[in-house]
């Protein structure tokens, strides 16, 4: 296995930690959106924080907002699919 396959892998894991985290605090009566908010919130401050920490160039931005995009769509469209509520 790669490096690239393991840091996918962990990463994957970690975001499934976090949304499960999300989960429980939904169960305990916190509202969508205000988790979305805080999930925004959070993915911008430690992406900043590891924007600096790795002296890394300004325009990787534009790489950063490119992958949150690519996800954001990906997820609408399995979570679009899987909407029962209909």
């Amino acid at each position: 296995m790669t490096d690239d396959n393991n840091e996918e892998e962990l990463s994957t894991y970690l975001a499934n930690e976090i949304v499960s985290l999300a989960n429980s605090k939904l169960g305990a009566g916190l509202s969508l959106s205000s988790i979305a908010t805080a999930l925004r919130h959070a993915a911008a401050n430690f992406s900043a924080f590891s924007h600096i920490q790795n002296n890394e160039d300004p325009l990787q931005q534009e790489t950063l907002k490119q992958e949150f995009s690519d996800l954001l769509n990906y997820y609408l469209e399995l979570h679009a699919g899987n909407n029962t509520d209909e």
